[in-house]
């Protein structure tokens, strides 16, 4: 792997990885989770989750991680059995730790995790000391505890072997999910998960330093983390005070452990050594400018902070000492004052050579502070990284967090009908209520699940016809003119105009019977064969003039080449009989959203504002659309293909002013 590297989230939850050596941002394995936010090491990358659980990504190496399991089992003699595992009540358990402290029974020796694999069974250790050992692997003492030698003795009252079995890390190059704190991880969940440390002055530098922040405003520590155990041990609780609750926690390379809590404070944790790597107590540090505080960067000599306001700022007069983070006294790690800095960011992070990574506020980049060096820590600008998004390697990459408009349920709504008119559109399972409320609204219950199909809408008609054929209706003629006539009186009679208004629409549709079945033979025996493979969805929309338009699309995609033409002019010739005033445009022009499934799978639909009754609406491929004709407009905006980065973490990646990478 590359020796240096920077991670980021973009806002798909989906972490990516930069090298020094190349220009392309490589994809981390996608297994199911959507990330928050990662802090990473030369070694590993510790995330919080979308569930907030906290995940680890260990690098693979030529070098596997391996941990021998031992256990010692422990016998004495008595002069009925012989040697046999009937001991003392003072003496120490069957089996047992080296020093006998510890019992350690073989079944009670498990994996910590899923992550880690046995390599073998147990087996008996035949070396002691540099000498072989017989088949039984048996070493010899004269009590509990004593030298043990591996040849028995006249006074060889106890012996004991020694059982060896090795498990290994598997998890290498994969996401691996750390224990939570309680069994039920929704308990408590975390909100901020930091990690540092290998450069403490004295400590190990395979020992590294992992803080989290729950959502109780507790702060936890993970124990144990090391070059042998990645993923730790145990997580302990980190005492804070008692009117102060955390909202996020960055450790130092160094040791420095930094936080800001609910208020925008600064807490600063005191008294960390090697000996000591959780400290003593917390300090309070002012916000700067009286700004509250949003995040903190901890580098080695340098800390970052930016405010609720994206404005970022530097801590003046903050040098780290050569013994170490030793800061029983505030001042040595407190600064002098805060320096505004020039920008605005969302997010901050620090390197280990205080190098500087941010994300931007206004187009979600990845920027690098240029310039930063030992003699000026601040740097000098700000760059952009714009690199191209390199092939994704996760398992599943068909699967995308953006829903697909086909598949998000509309909620019921309320619109508005002119009090003129009255129109009902009945099916199966969804129906347009014809009793205007106090207000003159009309209530529709859409249910997206029940959307009646295209052929249901043929068979309708199909009924209609021949039901007003077997009752001897006027011709088309006469009806119109009837109609006409009921409507010229309309100030006279507001109840039989509203009947007249229905009759006139009864009338359009009986003209067009006919049409829709000799049009439609030839076309239903093709759609037949389309909707069992796919659903044909009826869209309905309010014109102008009050009355309801219907529409169709297929949204499952299949050979719709040679029907598209003749449902275009056929859906035409019913709209243009039943609905003259929809079509008082010009030649060609559409109808509300009736626009090609194609167009329609490449557009989404934004909702400028709520309606009258308080609720929104999202326009759905194949539901009802029945917008207000006095609510806000909606807007066809093109669908954002590219990534907004949300989250940078450069912990591993060692870059200098003087030697930048070419990105």
């Amino acid at each position: 792997m590359p020796s240096s590297q920077v991670f980021a989230v973009n806002n798909r939850g989906r972490v990516f990885s930069l090298a020094t050596d190349q220009a392309v941002w490589r994809e981390l394995p996608y297994l199911g989770v959507e990330f928050k936010r990662v802090s990473t090491h030369e070694t590993a990358v510790w995330a919080l989750g979308g569930d907030h659980q906290i995940y680890v990504y260990v690098y693979g190496s030529s070098v596997p991680i391996r941990v021998c399991e031992e256990a010692y089992e422990n016998q004495r003699w008595n002069p009925v059995e012989g040697f046999s595992s009937v001991l003392l009540p003072t003496d120490r358990a069957p089996f047992s730790s080296a020093d006998g402290l510890t019992p350690r029974p073989l079944t009670s020796i498990t994996l910590p995790t899923l992550a880690w694999s046995w390599e073998s069974p147990w087996y008996l250790h035949h070396t002691h000391e540099g000498q072989a050992l017989d088949k039984e692997a048996w070493t010899y003492a004269f009590d509990f505890p004593r030298t043990y030698t591996a040849d028995r003795k006249w006074n060889s009252y106890v012996r004991r072997r020694k059982w060896v079995r090795y498990r290994r890390y598997v998890a290498l190059d994969t996401w691996s999910s750390v224990p939570s704190i309680h069994q039920d991880h929704t308990q408590e969940p975390f909100i901020d998960i930091s990690v540092g440390g290998g450069e403490v002055s004295g400590g190990d530098a395979d020992k590294l330093m992992v803080w989290g922040v729950t959502a109780l405003g507790r702060v936890m520590v993970r124990k144990g983390v090391d070059a042998t155990c990645p993923e730790g041990c145990e997580w302990v609780h980190i005492a804070t005070p008692a009117d102060q609750d955390f909202t996020s926690i960055w450790v130092g390379r160094s040791g420095r452990v930094w936080a800001v809590t609910w208020d925008g404070c600064a807490m600063i944790r005191t008294g960390i050594t090697r000996d000591n790597p959780t400290g003593e107590d917390w300090t309070v540090l002012e916000s700067p400018e009286g700004s509250r505080l949003l995040q903190l960067a901890v580098g080695v000599k340098s800390v970052w902070g930016l405010t609720r306001d994206h404005r970022i700022w530097f801590r003046r007069g903050l040098e780290s000492s050569p013994e170490g983070v030793q800061v029983k006294v505030p001042s040595d790690n407190k600064g002098t004052f805060w320096l505004l800095m020039v920008g605005l960011l969302n997010m901050i992070a620090i390197g280990p050579d205080d190098q500087v990574w941010g994300v931007g506020k206004d187009d979600h980049s990845i920027l690098v502070r240029t310039g930063v060096t030992e003699a000026e820590l601040t740097g000098r600008t700000w760059r952009s990284i714009c690199l191209p998004i390199g092939s994704c390697d996760s398992p599943d990459q068909s699967r995308s967090p953006t829903p697909n408009p086909a598949s998000i349920s509309i909620p019921s709504q309320t619109f508005r009908f002119p009090n003129t008119s009255r129109s009902s559109v009945q099916s199966d399972s969804n129906e347009i209520s014809d009793s205007p409320n106090q207000s003159g609204d009309l209530s529709l219950q859409t249910d997206p699940g029940d959307m009646f199909s295209m052929q249901t809408a043929f068979d309708h008609l199909k009924l209609e016809e021949k039901e007003e054929s077997q009752d001897g209706h006027k011709s088309d003629a006469q009806d119109h003119d009837l109609v006409l006539e009921d409507i010229s009186s309309e100030d006279q009679d507001p109840e039989s105009n509203l009947n007249a208004a229905e009759h006139c629409a009864d009338c359009s549709l009986n003209k067009t019977d006919t049409e829709v079945s000799r049009s439609g033979e030839t076309l239903n025996s093709d759609l037949r064969e389309c909707t069992n493979s796919s659903r044909y969805n009826l869209e309905t929309q309010v014109v102008p003039n009050g009355d309801i338009a219907t529409g169709s699309q297929c949204e499952k995609p299949c050979d719709t080449n040679s029907l598209k033409q003749s449902d275009d002019n056929f859906s035409s010739e019913i709209l243009a009989k039943t609905m003259p005033s929809a079509f008082d445009q010009k030649p060609g022009a559409s109808l509300g959203s009736f626009g090609t499934s194609k167009e329609w799978n490449e557009a989404r639909l934004r909702h400028a504002s709520g309606s009258s009754a308080g609720s929104e609406s999202s326009l759905v491929q194949g539901s009802l659309i029945i917008p207000r004709e006095d609510g806000p407009s909606y807007d066809l905006l093109a669908m954002q293909t590219e990534h907004l980065w949300m989250w940078v973490s450069g912990g591993g990646c060692r870059i200098r002013a003087n030697n930048m990478p070419k990105w």
